[in-house]
């Protein structure tokens, strides 16, 4: 069934509406019918089935059924990402989104070469979200990822997290795996530099925070692709990539 965003959501039996957008789509471009089934999401991480009454600029729809999504990470990864060039962001966000990347958050490093000032900050933020939101409906998520206001390395070190890790081409001695593998906590930081990589002071004041550097292997990453390689081996790790039907407890 196809799926839509709906921020007016509640109880089975209850009658919603959608608009703007999400009421074109289903009623321009898709030509969708009374009667016709769908899911609709509020970013909560249930699913609700609901049958579509009557369409138009509003798009009116029952509730059949509330059910928790089976599609969610019990490993809650922040991917905090150094600022890149172009799309790098839009796109790197929108493949995190569907391996399972709970949490972002823009980092204006020392090295970046993109520069945010506020109001950019506000305008690109809000293209992200948009494209974390369609990735959502389109990879089959309920719980809709936050995208978290652009700061500071500085800044970034200070929050907290069960286990913070930060991916350094330096590092030699530890992998991300073993550091994955060696914690049983459930909320993950990664941090991945920009096309510059991390500043060496940078380095420094995430260890004084709790960040451990890790290796991502023999072969140097570019940014729009460390932090999808880092969150699909650590979900893969904890076993979030195995078949819908197993169960490792």
């Amino acid at each position: 069934m196809r799926r839509f965003f709906c921020s007016d959501l509640s109880a089975t039996g209850d009658i919603c509406a959608l608009s703007g957008q999400e009421a074109h789509h289903i009623s321009n471009v898709l030509r969708m019918k009374e009667g016709d089934r769908v899911i609709l999401l509020n970013g909560d991480g249930f699913e609700y089935e609901a049958t579509l009454l009557a369409l138009g600029d509003t798009v009116s729809a029952r509730i059949i059924s509330k059910k928790p999504s089976q599609s969610e990470p019990k490993c809650k990864i922040t991917l905090y990402q150094g600022l890149a060039k172009g799309d790098k962001m839009e796109d790197l966000f929108t493949r995190c989104v569907e391996a399972g990347v709970s949490a972002f958050v823009p980092v204006q490093c020392v090295r970046s070469v993109v520069r945010w000032d506020k109001k950019d900050a506000q305008k690109k933020t809000e293209r992200l979200e948009k494209h974390v939101l369609s990735a959502c409906k389109q990879c089959g998520r309920a719980y809709i990822p936050q995208v978290g206001d652009c700061l500071t390395t500085a800044e970034a070190a200070c929050n907290p997290h069960g286990l913070k890790l930060v991916a350094y081409e330096d590092e030699s001695a530890c992998s991300l795996s073993s550091a994955v593998l060696g914690s049983d906590a459930e909320d993950i930081a990664i941090f991945i530099g920009p096309e510059g990589g991390i500043d060496p002071k940078e380095i420094d004041k995430l260890k004084q925070n709790g960040w451990q550097t890790v290796s991502l292997g023999k072969r140097i990453l570019r940014t729009e692709n460390a932090g999808f390689a880092a969150a699909v081996l650590t979900l893969g790790l904890r076993g979030d990539m195995d078949a819908r039907g197993d169960d490792n407890g």
